[in-house]
This record gives structure tokens, sequence and C-alpha cells, in this order.
């Protein structure tokens, strides 16, 4: 989905999902953070889950990071662009950086894929 609806008691926000940094869980409390805004509101952060796409991988226990907005991972913690860093669990270190790494190579072959498929017929000199 493109974008996840927070709804409060007396608010109504849309927010992009391009542009979400991370969700977190904390207490009984959701937080959705952009560069721009840091929302919360009540809730499970399995609610969310579905408004997620495949470019979101759990780093945390209660945490779920947007890979597009990753900078570095290192030990127990990742970086995102715009300088804020974010905790890695020990135990996910090494499924993260799979995945990570996973997902920054398929996105670098189907972008060399989609270079090389165009067709040129149509330039006929």
């Amino acid at each position: 989905m493109e974008f996840i609806p927070v709804i409060k008691s007396k608010e109504i926000h849309r927010i992009l999902t391009k542009e979400l940094l991370y969700v977190e869980q904390y207490q009984r409390k959701i937080r959705l953070v952009t560069r721009e805004v840091t929302l919360e509101t009540y809730g499970r952060i399995q609610e969310f889950i579905p408004y997620l796409g495949d470019n979101f991988m759990k780093c945390h226990q209660s945490l779920y990071v947007n890979m597009d907005q990753i900078r570095s991972m290192k030990d127990q913690s990742i970086q995102l662009f715009g300088g804020m860093e974010v905790p890695l669990s020990r135990d996910k270190f090494t499924s993260a950086k799979q995945r990570f790494s996973r997902y920054l190579t398929e996105g670098k072959k189907l972008a060399i894929g989609l270079i090389f498929s165009c067709n040129f017929t149509g330039f006929i000199v």
C-alpha cells in the first residue's frame, strides 16, 4: 500500500510509506517516524504490518525499518539517511544483514534488467 492511515481521536493523517523511516511499538503506543514528522497513536504493531511493503524489515522486537532509508548497518545499529540511528538486535543482525544485502542486489539486477530490456526496434534509420 502507498500510505498508512493514522486515525486518532481528533485528527487523521496519511503517511506515505516511501517517506516512512521506521515504525516502532513501545508500551501501548505506535510511533511512525518520517524525516518531517513523528506521529504516535495507541495500537499494536501487528495492525500496521499489512500496510508496510516488502522493503520493511524487522530489526528489533518491536521495530520495522524501511530498507530504502538505510545508509549503513553495523553491529547493533542501523544508520539512516539524514543521520538518524535505530537499534539492531544482536540476534537479528545476521538475518538483517543477509536480507538487506539481498534487497540491494535484487534492486540492482532489476534496474539493469530494465535498461537492457528496452525495445529499440522503433528507431529505424
